[in-house]
C-alpha cells in the first residue's frame, strides 16, 4: 500500500468540494425561489422572516448534507467521488482495514479543525509522515490504490 501523494489529495478534495459547492447552489436557487413565492404575498416583514428561517434551515441542511457525503461515501466505499478519480482510499493507519462509520464521522468532523486557522491542518500532508490533522485524529491514512 503506498500513500497517496498530497498533490492528488488535493485535487481529489477540490474535486469533492466543487461537487458539494454544485450541489449546494442548486439546493439554495431552488429553496429561495420556493421560499420567496410562498412570502409573494406576504409584507416585508414576513418576508424577512422567511429569509431568516430559510437562511437557518439551509445552514443546518448543509452541515448535514456535508457530513453525510464525507461520512458515508468515506466509511461504505472509502472514497469520495474525488478520491474515486484519482484511486485513492481512505484506511485505518494501524492495518489498512476500511474506516467504518464512526471514525468516518470522526474525520469528517475533524475537517473543520483541519481548516481553522488558515487551512493549517490540510497543509500537514506535505510533512514526511503524509497525513493531515483531520486523519491523525481520526487514525487513519489515504492511500493510493495499487
Amino acid at each position: 500500500m503506498k500513500r497517496a501523494s498530497w498533490f492528488a489529495r488535493y485535487l481529489a478534495i477540490l474535486i469533492d468540494l466543487s461537487f458539494f459547492l454544485c450541489v449546494s447552489v442548486l439546493l439554495c436557487v431552488s429553496g429561495l425561489t420556493g421560499a420567496m413565492l410562498g412570502a409573494a404575498t406576504a409584507s416585508s416583514a414576513g418576508l424577512f422572516s422567511t429569509l431568516r428561517t430559510f437562511a437557518a434551515i439551509f445552514f443546518f441542511f448543509e452541515i448535514f448534507l456535508f457530513l453525510f457525503y464525507f461520512t458515508y461515501l468515506t466509511a461504505c466505499g472509502e472514497s469520495t467521488f474525488g478520491k474515486q478519480v484519482f484511486g485513492l482510499r481512505v484506511v485505518r493507519r494501524r492495518d489498512n482495514a476500511p474506516v467504518g462509520v464512526a471514525r468516518s464521522l470522526v474525520r469528517a468532523l475533524a475537517y473543520w479543525l483541519s481548516a481553522l486557522p488558515l487551512f493549517l491542518g490540510f497543509l500537514m500532508a506535505l510533512l514526511p509522515g503524509g497525513r493531515a490533522l483531520h486523519d491523525v485524529i481520526a487514525g487513519t491514512m489515504v492511500i493510493k490504490e495499487e
